[in-house]
């Protein structure tokens, strides 16, 4: 299988020096790629290959515009979905509250 590195690691991995490995690359003894602006060399060329699918892209749709007038209106919706959900934050903050122990008196 490929194992695509960048230079300095190909050069670690056998032990020869980086110009060693510029210089392999520059007479066209190594397969390499460029991939997001780096040079990438594969240290595993004679080994088997795996062809892996690219992932599939799918278009996001564009997010529609709001007007300015229909915020509160979202907004009150959103406050309607929470309320719905989880319930009143106070009421669930006063039944904490009275299950609440006092911290003990060091004497």
């Amino acid at each position: 299988m490929s194992c695509w590195v960048v230079p300095s690691l190909a050069a670690e991995y056998w032990g020869i020096s980086v110009d060693q490995v510029m210089q392999k690359l520059d007479c066209g003894e190594l397969t390499a790629r460029e991939e997001h602006g780096f040079t990438l060399i594969d240290v595993a060329p004679s080994g088997p290959r795996q062809n892996t699918p690219k992932p599939m892209a799918y278009p996001s749709a564009p997010p529609r515009p709001m007007h300015e007038s229909q915020l509160p209106k979202v907004m009150e919706q959103l406050d309607e979905i929470e309320r719905d959900t989880f319930g009143d934050f106070r009421v669930a903050r006063a039944q904490t509250a009275l299950s609440r122990k006092a911290p003990r008196l060091m004497n």
